[in-house]
């Protein structure tokens, strides 16, 4: 860019091990992760983060975007229909999975690698690739593909401790409870 300062720039990447996500890192850009399946995505950050560290930057991953369909709806029913019939569900059927069964990129969208190319079609999108449901089944897939191999347990404080459940979190509000904290029964 000629401006100084520019604007932030994002890199897109595909592949398991992108060069662009590599050169992304290289130069300080943004990275951003297309939607494609989350093992290709974990390596999408790893790509960037060593490129970075190479070339002396400190990578952050709160500069990491993560592009991702998203249907939300008052329930996971009326999301799914949503997806499956809406502008979305024709986007994919009529351009997108006919563009990547051409280009052989199925790969990308896997869940599990023993997956048949043959099953790719818009139900497994909608079931394994977009985030589709309420707020709840929403957010709890989010935090599962932030977290995918680890227990992520959220502990809210106030006059006593209590885990949060996922399906909780878009409703906690700071001033429903107990002033005070209570760290000791957290820990117990």
């Amino acid at each position: 860019p000629y401006q100084e300062p520019h604007p932030p720039i994002g890199v897109a990447g595909l592949s398991p091990n992108s060069p662009t996500l590599k050169w992304a890192g290289e130069e300080g850009l943004i990275p951003l992760s297309l939607n494609m399946n989350t093992r290709f995505m974990a390596g999408h950050w790893e790509t960037y983060s060593g490129a970075a560290v190479a070339a002396g930057r400190e990578p952050k991953r709160s500069d990491w975007r993560i592009l991702r369909e998203v249907v939300v709806a008052d329930t996971d029913e009326e999301a799914f229909e949503l997806a499956r019939s809406g502008f979305l569900g024709r986007y994919y059927e009529d351009f997108m999975l006919p563009v990547f069964g051409f280009l052989n990129f199925g790969q990308y969208w896997k869940h599990e690698d023993t997956v048949p190319d043959s099953d790719l079609d818009l139900e497994y999108l909608v079931k394994h690739q977009f985030l589709v449901g309420s707020v709840e089944t929403v957010t709890n897939n989010l935090i599962k593909m932030q977290f995918p191999k680890d227990a992520l347990y959220v502990v809210g404080f106030s006059a006593y401790a209590r885990e949060l459940k996922a399906d909780e979190l878009p409703y906690v509000r700071w001033d429903e409870s107990v002033l005070g904290t209570n760290m000791h029964h957290a820990f117990m």
